[in-house]
């Protein structure tokens, strides 16, 4: 009879996944932060691991973050719920919902507002920027912004800065305008109205909408590089963002939000929402078509995609979905300089997670 040593037979019978590989490899090579990978509706790798001063830590998987701007896919699907429901028209003038808009905003579309085509003043350029190139907007604690129209109003200026659905730009302000129609067609507040259509059926206990002010929350700290130091950076009125940046999760809760996307008609709807303009622009994120995993994995097949990048601070988080595969990907990290990667950009920890789950569930490619 043959004993193997206790070590190699766990090896043998418990072998390395391919997605548990690269998240270990990236943990060796100092990567700060955490890394949650879906197929279908289970749960193929969610871990978390933060570093401070050369130092590793584990923290809880309940631990809150800002989400960043992946909250605009979170309110495009709540968009995408209510026009299941009938509650509004993706072609549907804002002005219906929001009569106090001034006439220059009255005739743009909830679909253009939902792929930043609106032709609104950029939200960036509100209150000019600081010292460090940091709209001053988003530095604010005047509570004169605190209720949403008036934050929208003080936003959008006086004139539209292109004409609706002829230019894309990225602006902070479209989803602020979406979430006042939200509000107003349900006559519920946003969070309420998140929480019946995402937060309720995906089952996430621990993620809700920022409230107003810097250091509400308790949240993992963040850090950016100065002089080769860490230094731990000074949280921001996360209650500015709304519904275009401003919600907090945590490890956990992102995971089922994941799960919940790729398995509901809201969240299907959501992850094949790519249009026509630029090639790429989806509602929320970016929906557009890829080789990128395929040729990694010996193909040549053009195949789905819809990411969601996010970053607020030192703070940064990219979700990848690969629609027809059935599989998500969520990486984040509190280090400012930790590169993430994309699918667009054909590189990066969010890649190499991509492929390992495909090679992990074989059965979930498409045909």
């Amino acid at each position: 009879m043959i004993f193997l040593p206790t070590l190699a037979l766990c090896l043998f019978l418990n072998p390395i996944s391919p997605v548990d590989s690269v998240w270990k490899t990236a943990v060796r090579e100092g990567f700060s932060g955490g890394a949650i990978v879906v197929s279908g509706k289970k749960t193929l790798l969610l871990e978390v691991n933060t570093t401070s001063q050369g130092r590793s830590f584990q923290i809880q998987k309940n631990g809150a973050f800002p989400i960043c701007s992946v909250t605009k896919a979170m309110t495009a699907e709540v968009v995408l719920a209510l026009a299941k429901d009938s509650k509004l028209g993706l072609d549907q003038k804002i002005g219906t919902a929001l009569p106090w808009l001034p006439s220059f905003a009255q005739s743009i579309t909830i679909r253009q507002l939902l792929t930043h085509t609106s032709g609104l003043r950029n939200m960036d350029l509100a209150l000019g920027n600081s010292a460090s190139g940091v709209g001053n907007i988003y530095l604010s604690v005047d509570p004169n912004l605190k209720p949403l129209q008036s934050r929208i109003l003080k936003i959008i200026g006086d004139k539209l800065v292109a004409v609706p659905g002829e230019k894309y730009d990225y602006n902070n302000a479209d989803f602020l305008v979406l979430q006042a129609v939200i509000e107003s067609v349900t006559k519920q507040p946003f969070e309420r109205v998140l929480r019946d259509k995402i937060l309720g059926p995906a089952k996430m206990k621990h993620t809700g909408l920022s409230s107003w002010g810097p250091g509400t929350i308790q949240m993992l700290d963040c850090y950016a590089v100065q002089d080769g130091k860490e230094v731990a950076q000074a949280p921001f009125n996360m209650g500015i963002y709304g519904g275009a940046a401003g919600v907090v999760s945590t490890p956990q809760d992102l995971c089922q939000w994941l799960k919940f996307t790729l398995n509901s008609p809201s969240g299907q709807s959501l992850l094949n929402s790519g249009s026509q303009f630029g090639g790429f622009q989806g509602f929320g994120g970016y929906a557009y078509r890829s080789k990128a995993i395929s040729k990694r994995l010996g193909s040549n097949r053009e195949e789905s995609v819809f990411e969601r990048p996010g970053a607020v601070n030192a703070y940064s988080l990219q979700v990848s979905f690969l629609p027809e595969r059935q599989i998500g990907v969520a990486v984040f990290s509190n280090r400012e300089g930790i590169q993430i990667g994309s699918v667009f950009e054909g590189k990066g920890l969010a890649v190499d997670l991509l492929v390992a789950a495909c090679s992990s569930t074989p059965s979930s490619q498409s045909k």
